[in-house]
């Protein structure tokens, strides 16, 4: 295979399970400027996920990432409590280092 490699991602597209959770995660912030916020737990059942029934775009990291043709080749139109049980949203991260 291919050298291990790293990539900035692009901002959240509007109208996406990412934006969502981000402003969510600032929202958290704001209100509690004490707490160390990083991110976010979702949990997807009947009554227990954040907006049930909301179809968003969901963008697919760990695919070969293109920037250029993000829209296209790697975000869908997506249900999240009908594809998950729970999602993590980590706001910030640094990328590991790739091994040799």
């Amino acid at each position: 295979g291919k050298p291990g490699q790293t990539f900035g991602l692009r901002p959240p597209l509007r109208n996406s399970w990412e934006e969502a959770m981000h402003q969510q995660t600032l929202r958290l912030r704001e209100e509690r400027p004490d707490a160390d916020i990083t991110g976010l737990l979702w949990q997807c059942g009947e009554t227990r996920c954040a907006c049930p029934g909301a179809t968003l775009l969901h963008r697919l990291v760990g695919v070969v990432y293109r920037p250029e043709s993000e829209r296209e080749s790697h975000c869908t139109a997506a249900e999240l409590s009908e594809m998950y049980d729970a999602v993590v949203h980590v706001d910030a991260t640094t990328p590991l280092t790739p091994e040799p």
